[in-house]
Formats: C-alpha cells, structure tokens, sequence
C-alpha cells in the first residue's frame, strides 16, 4: 500500500509515531509539497500539479490509500515527489 504526506512534518510524525508500530510489509512513502500558505517556496500551480496526479489516480471505489496507486509514483518522481 502507499501512503501520501502533506508535507515534511507529516512525513517525521508518521515515521516517529507510526510507522514502529505497524508490524506489516513497509508501505510506500511519499512526500508531497505542504499546502500550507507557510511553504512558499513551492508554488501553487506546482502544488496543485503533484498533489493533482494523486487525486487523478485514486477512484471512488477504491479511495486514495486503499491500495497501492497504479501509474502514480512514476509521475509523482518526475515531478519531483521524494520518497
């Protein structure tokens, strides 16, 4: 499965607090620029973009992080998503 990050805060208090406790296969981690108004280094037509592939590949019947996504993370890598 995958798991999808609003950011690098996000993606310390998953590892720190979560992740230790999960006692299953290690998913699929994937940061993606914050949409806090406080990331300004990232603009949001680039937010929008990655943030965009994910909700394009997630459908109804299966929600966002129910499964792994199926053309995503190649997408998410060349627009610049950091495992």
């Amino acid at each position: 499965s995958s798991i999808f990050f609003n950011g690098a805060k996000a993606e310390r208090a998953f590892r720190r607090h979560v992740l230790p406790g999960l006692g299953m296969a290690m998913p699929s981690l994937c940061r993606l620029p914050s949409t806090s108004p406080a990331n300004a280094g990232t603009g949001f037509a680039q937010k929008l973009e990655r943030w965009r592939l994910v909700a394009d590949d997630a459908d109804a019947t299966r929600g966002p992080l129910a499964a792994p996504p199926r053309t995503v993370w190649p997408q998410l890598q060349t627009a610049g998503a950091r495992p």
